[in-house]
């Protein structure tokens, strides 16, 4: 039996670097919750994913967030979501 551990956060990134990280990752991988504004949030399955954004990025543009979180935004209007939906419900 395998554990899933999702990890959320919330960052400001450069929208190239977004582009090139989402092109290199498994769609079935990650989610990203968009609402208005300057933050893009997401949900990975793997800490390899989050260590690597956590070594890409400036601490200033990335934050690890409560998954709750991220699930609570996920339901606002206005919201765009991208990737896999279903991990929402982990």
């Amino acid at each position: 039996m395998s554990f899933i551990n999702p990890i959320a956060f919330k960052a400001t990134l450069p929208r190239a670097a977004l582009i090139d990280f989402i092109a290199r990752t498994p769609p079935d991988q990650f989610v990203f919750v968009v609402p208005p504004g300057p933050y893009i949030y997401g949900l990975f399955l793997s800490e390899d994913v989050a260590e690597f954004l956590c070594n890409e990025f400036p601490p200033d543009h990335f934050e690890i967030i409560p998954v709750a979180e991220l699930r609570t935004l996920a339901g606002d209007a206005g919201v765009r979501i991208w990737g896999a939906r279903g991990l929402l419900e982990l």
